[in-house]
């Protein structure tokens, strides 16, 4: 109940006014109450003070109660009237009460005059309620039906029985027949004709709804049905879905949604070899239609826009799922509230609302002044604007906003569908972005572009710096080849020109121009556009050139070396028997020294040599069987043999297979040693020759390891000199700096290669230099740490703990670089790039213990008990480069500080090496 209650009284006698009063307060708290005794002053009450309710004396001198109850019943209906009376038979009780009056007291019955009224109060509020619930429910039918006259597919309802009781327009489409029709005369499917997409006949309890009525099932189908007015089958897909009362097992309805897809059926007949295709999209769009076929909440609640309506106030009173996904707020949370505050940008509903804060002379709220600026006298408006979610995240979408209306043209409401249209902008700022890119690449390009006309005019131009040529870019345009070049190279490059003209094909040519005394080197490409216009590329080559006469020095540099080397090289490319590579001590042991130039020249070829080699040994048809382990190319071995010559000379030999990068079998290569002398001397130098042997194994080792180790790098040198050699014309600068580095690169690692294997012969030999000083070691290790990693760019993460912050030990400063570089390089080798790489450094009782920990691959159990030895790698290692003297060199590097060195390894699982160092060596 209300605060405050107004009461109208009807009595012209003070003294029952008064009784009244006293019975109304012990029921109100707050109450105001009016008197009138006539009916002029009734009448002007009723209008001015507006009662809640009316209490009338049945019977005054002036005025009456029943004349009263008329004139409230006529000017105010919803206004509940109570009939006061002295005494009141059963007749006119039932006269006021058919009347309209609410109740009468009798006044012997006073007491029951408040009881009365909160009675009459309550039941105008109930009245109310329904009245507003019964506005809510048509305005709701009217909307739904609206949404299902236009749906695109048609809808037939069936009652439990199957007889047709409402289509909408769709249907009556499809089907060719009227609504009329439809639910009267022939509502009984039972006289319709049909047939399946076999061909056969549809009896009509094989209907979809019938079936659907029958098995109380979802039923999907196609069915042919003739249309009265083409006289053909018209192919429809049907979705029936039947329909129950709360708690009843049996449908009292079933609705079906209906889809033409006769034009598909004749593309399936016309695209057979689609039809399987075809079928499963019929189906996936079956499905997607029927989704979207469901009346009301159905409908709006499959739907893939948002859907919502508001009064024309902007109160929400229906968010569908497709909204709720899109801004974050469930209907409930919704309903109720007033659109522009709740998701509306408020900088534009601001802009939208400005200077229409009137319509029609009335005060409007913000969403009404919106749909005025937007629709602007049309029945729909489509505009994009920015959207903000729950979480205050904004996006951008397009709003549809449309009205409807009532039969006298009142809008009863608003229909807005909104699309999130964030993918939409997105593409057209990806295409943006890639104009840009598209653009900054083309700025990037280092040539120089121009567009000449035959008599070699400038008639366009792009730099992407302007520092490439003698004169700024504008200097060019409009002027003639003979006015900006040398009349020399002005007289080439028209030559060239007409060439192009001529051949349409790509002229190139190189020149070069004086540039504050230093020679430029220019590279011109000409191809014709069409027969009045050239595109003109011109590129600075000077880079080039230095990179190519720095290659031509490299080559020659290692020509030197094998040339003055004691050992004889031969490289065979097994794929066309081509001499790859030789050096002049090749030809000197094999007598061929006269053959050289045609060699080099390429003359001759592997088998050409064999029929001159093979008379210089002792053993007949020795080459040919010799080399043939090296043909099965999964043989990976080295191949170690001594070759006797008929003149008493013994050369040993190590031939190996030569991979590629992607270890495909290319070659072979050959390395000879005269050892006459040394095979000489055995018999005499039994002491000698166990030396030997130690040192041939040694050589062998380090023979294998660089036959395995090298051939990567040698090969990847080898063909990146071959690319440049072969397309050194068509290399721009980037191009030439690659291989420049990968030769580089390689050359790095093979001498990283030599130098541990240096290092561990000195130690091993007592030739190392010893020199151990006082080291602050944490000191020492953040700064190796540091240098390692610019040095060696890594994915992977090295961490370094510490129990101390200072402490002083003694130590060889340079070995122990060399014990972390080779152990932390071992454990990132063999970790994954997320991989983490732990060192530690422990304190001991009188030594300090360094730990270096990974999660790699580990080491198996057999391979643990040969770590330390030279040239031994875990069988696990498979394509990961390395030399097997990392190891070895830190155990001597560790014996040679009176340390240990030991590891714990677990195969799939990691490893960890430990490193213990006395504090103070003596």
């Amino acid at each position: 109940m209300k605060d405050s209650v107004k009461i109208l009284l009807v009595e012209d006698l003070p003294s029952d006014a008064q009784l009244a009063k006293y019975e109304l307060k012990k029921v109100f708290d707050q109450m105001e109450i009016r008197l009138a005794d006539n009916e002029p002053d009734f009448r002007n009450a009723l209008s001015d003070f507006q009662p809640d309710i009316v209490i009338s004396d049945y019977q005054m001198p002036a005025f009456d109660g029943m004349t009263a109850l008329k004139i409230v019943l006529d000017k105010s209906p919803n206004t509940p009237v109570i009939l006061l009376t002295g005494s009141m038979n059963e007749d006119t009780a039932v006269e006021c009460m058919k009347t309209g009056a609410a109740d009468y007291v009798i006044k012997e019955h006073i007491k029951r005059l408040g009881q009365a009224v909160l009675s009459a109060l309550e039941q105008k509020e109930i009245r109310k309620q329904k009245n507003e619930t019964q506005r809510l429910l048509e305005e709701s039918e009217k909307r739904y039906r609206n949404l299902f006259e236009t749906m695109a597919q048609g809808v037939i309802y069936q009652d439990s029985r199957g007889r047709i009781f409402s289509v909408n327009r769709s249907a009556e489409k499809i089907l060719g027949y009227s609504e009329e029709l439809l639910t009267t005369r022939i509502s009984d499917i039972s006289v319709w004709e049909a047939v399946r997409e076999d061909g056969t006949r549809l009896s009509p309890e094989d209907f979809p709804s019938m079936l659907a009525l029958r098995t109380g099932r979802e039923v999907r189908d196609v069915i042919g049905f003739m249309n009265p007015e083409t006289q053909k089958h018209t192919w429809i897909r049907v979705n029936s879905k039947p329909e129950f009362l709360k708690g009843e097992n049996q449908p009292f309805q079933v609705y079906s949604t209906l889809e033409d897809i006769t034009h598909l059926k004749e593309l399936l007949i016309e695209l057979n070899d689609l039809n399987q295709d075809l079928e499963k999209r019929v189906e996936e769009r079956t499905n997607e239609i029927f989704q979207l076929s469901k009346l009301q909440q159905a409908i709006l609640g499959n739907a893939g826009l948002g859907i919502f309506s508001a009064t024309p106030e902007g109160t929400i009173q229906l968010f569908n799922p497709a909204a709720e996904q899109m801004l974050g707020y469930s209907s409930s949370e919704v309903t109720g509230r007033e659109t522009p505050l709740l998701f509306h940008d408020d900088q534009e509903i601001e802009a939208l609302t400005q200077g229409t804060n009137t319509h029609n002379n009335e005060p409007t709220t913000p969403y009404f002044n919106l749909l005025v600026n937007l629709l602007d006298g049309q029945d729909s408006f489509t505009r994009e604007m920015t959207f903000k979610r729950k979480d205050g995240t904004r996006f951008p979408g397009k709003l549809t906003l449309s009205t409807y209306s009532d039969e006298s043209g009142n809008i009863l409401g608003i229909i807005g569908i909104l699309m999130d249209i964030t993918l939409e902008k997105q593409a057209v700022e990806s295409l943006r972005k890639s104009e840009t890119e598209n653009r900054a690449i083309l700025d990037a390009v280092p040539d120089v572009l121009f567009r000449l006309n035959q008599n070699g005019d400038f008639i366009y131009s792009h730099f992407s710096d302007a520092n490439h040529l003698f004169t700024l870019p504008e200097n060019y345009l409009g002027k003639n080849l003979k006015e900006v070049l040398p009349s020399d190279i002005a007289s080439l490059s028209l030559e060239k020109l007409c060439q192009a003209f001529q051949t349409k094909e790509t002229v190139t040519f190189e020149y070069s121009l004086e540039n504050n005394g230093d020679a430029q080197f220019f590279e011109n490409r000409i191809i014709a556009l069409s027969n009045q216009e050239a595109l003109s590329i011109i590129r600075d080559i000077t880079e080039r050139n230095k990179a190519m006469a720095a290659l031509q020095w490299n080559e020659s540099l290692m020509k030197m070396m094998t040339a003055t080397s004691p050992l004889a090289f031969l490289v065979i490319d097994h794929t066309n028997d081509d001499i790859v590579f030789f050096n002049h001590r090749y030809c000197e042991i094999w007598g061929l020294t006269d053959k050289e130039n045609e060699i080099r020249e390429k003359k001759l070829k592997n088998n050409d040599l064999i029929k001159y080699c093979q008379p210089l040994i002792s053993i007949p048809k020795f080459i040919k069987t010799s080399y043939r382990p090296l043909e099965d190319i999964d043989n990976r071995e080295i191949i170690e043999d001594v070759i006797p010559f008929v003149d008493g000379r013994y050369i040993r030999r190590y031939s190996a297979q030569i991979r590629g990068l992607e270890d495909e079998y290319f070659g072979r290569l050959y390395i000879f040693e005269d050892i006459t002398e040394k095979e000489s001397l055995a018999h005499s130098l039994m002491e000698a020759i166990e030396r030997e042997k130690e040192l041939n194994e040694m050589k062998s080792k380090f023979v294998s390891m660089a036959s395995h180790e090298f051939r990567t790098p040698l090969a990847s040198i080898l063909m990146a000199t071959e690319t440049m050699e072969n397309y050194f014309d068509r290399m721009n600068k980037e191009e030439l700096k690659k291989y420049l580095q990968r030769i580089r690169k390689n050359i790095e690692f093979l001498r990283e290669m030599i130098n541990k294997f240096l290092n561990l012969s000195r130690i091993e030999t007592g030739k190392m230099p010893f020199m151990p000083e006082s080291t602050e070691i944490v000191t020492f290790i953040n700064n190796w740490l540091e240098e390692f990693l610019i040095k060696n760019p890594i994915k992977q993460t090295i961490r370094f703990e510490k129990e101390f912050n200072e402490a002083t030990m003694t130590i060889d400063r340079q070995l122990m670089l060399q014990v972390f570089d080779n152990l932390v390089t071992n454990s990132i080798k063999y970790s994954p790039e997320d991989g983490i790489i732990k060192i530690r450094v422990e304190k001991m009782e009188d030594s300090f213990r360094f730990t270096i920990e990974d999660k790699g691959i580990g080491i198996p159990a057999k391979d643990q008990g040969k770590l330390f030895e030279a040239f031994f790698r875990a069988s696990n290692t498979g394509n990961i480069h390395g030399t097997g003297l990392g190891l070895p060199l830190v155990k001597q590097i560790v014996d040679r500080h009176d340390g240990k060195l030991w590891f714990e390894s677990t195969e799939n699982v990691g490893t960890t090496f430990y490193v213990e160092i006395p504090c103070n060596l003596e």
